[in-house]
């Protein structure tokens, strides 16, 4: 876990300006497309923290890196407090925090941690279409190459089976599709009328 933006602040008004403005722009800087979500769900919590303890408490924020993701930790020593606790129940909290849709909180001797993911900006689907495209002609290549024994175990145990399964569920949803079309064209028609000569 690698260390990119550390703040050791006493939590006030201007503390939480100047955290929050340092981490826009650097979300602006990696061109983060939630970024407004991110910086208001971090400004929220050091909202509510800043209200909980009246005076001015020692906080540390921190930007780290662990395997490839961005994460946002605010860190602050004292009693058992999580700013962003309401009435969801535990399963919900601990599904929502493993999407990232919420910041997950966790107490350990004395000290409180934050953990707020950075969503990733999502591929573009040109790039994965370029990618499968390089993909494609690369496996082409490279399979002529491969004994014959391999070859034949892929093409009849692997492509043979991704293809069954692509005209099994082709199957299933098509008779749907044309099922649910026909209906649509007919509740859209209007009145019987229209029919007539």
């Amino acid at each position: 876990m690698s260390e990119i933006k550390r703040f050791e602040r006493k939590l006030n008004e201007e503390a939480i300006v100047e955290i929050t403005e340092s981490f826009g722009t650097w979300l602006a800087e990696k061109k983060v497309k939630s970024k407004n979500r991110t910086i208001f769900m971090l400004e929220s919590i050091l909202l509510d923290l800043n209200t909980h303890f009246e005076d001015e408490h020692d906080i540390t924020v921190l930007l780290v890196k662990r395997f490839g993701r961005f994460t946002i930790k605010v860190l602050y020593s004292g009693e058992s407090f999580n700013p962003s606790n309401d009435d969801v129940s535990p399963q919900t909290r601990f599904y929502l925090e493993n999407l990232g849709l919420v910041p997950s909180w966790s107490y350990k001797k004395d000290l409180n941690e934050i953990s707020l993911e950075v969503p990733k900006n999502p591929m573009k689907d040109e790039s994965l279409l370029i990618l499968a495209a390089i993909a494609a002609i690369i496996s082409g290549i490279l399979l002529p190459l491969l004994p014959g024994d391999i070859v034949s175990f892929i093409s009849q145990y692997i492509l043979q089976t991704l293809a069954d399964v692509f005209m099994n569920l082709l199957f299933v949803f098509a008779g749907l599709l044309i099922f649910f079309s026909i209906l649509s064209g007919i509740c859209g028609m209007g009145s019987v009328s229209d029919l007539t000569y």
